[in-house]
């Protein structure tokens, strides 16, 4: 019964690290500009929660919303876009725009 009571309450606890995280990042992305280097927005952010890269843009994606499932989906992530090095934009909207451009001139090379 012991070991139940402390799985529930470490799940709690990083339930609650998790929702932080989410909440600091909303925050920070209030202090990032287009045309920032990646560094100066690393320093801003911190690390990413995961990194991406498609035709040359890389993405870091920082978790901005917070579900209790346990699960880390896309959709609980702001993408950061990155040209050489520089922030070029941001946002699941830039993200899934870019990724339909490049999936369709995959789709169009292909035939």
């Amino acid at each position: 019964m012991r070991k139940i009571f402390l799985i529930v309450i470490g799940v709690f606890v990083l339930s609650g690290c998790y929702g932080m995280t989410a909440v600091r990042n909303r925050n920070s992305l209030n202090h990032i500009e287009i045309g920032m280097s990646r560094n100066h927005v690393v320093a801003i952010m911190g690390n990413p929660h995961k990194r991406e890269a498609y035709e040359g843009i890389e993405y870091l994606l920082y978790r901005t919303e917070h579900t209790a499932d346990g699960m880390i989906t896309n959709d609980e992530m702001t993408p950061l876009a990155f040209e050489n090095d520089i922030l070029v934009g941001w946002g699941r909207n830039y993200y899934r725009r870019k990724k339909e451009r490049i999936e369709a001139d995959i789709n169009i090379q292909d035939r």
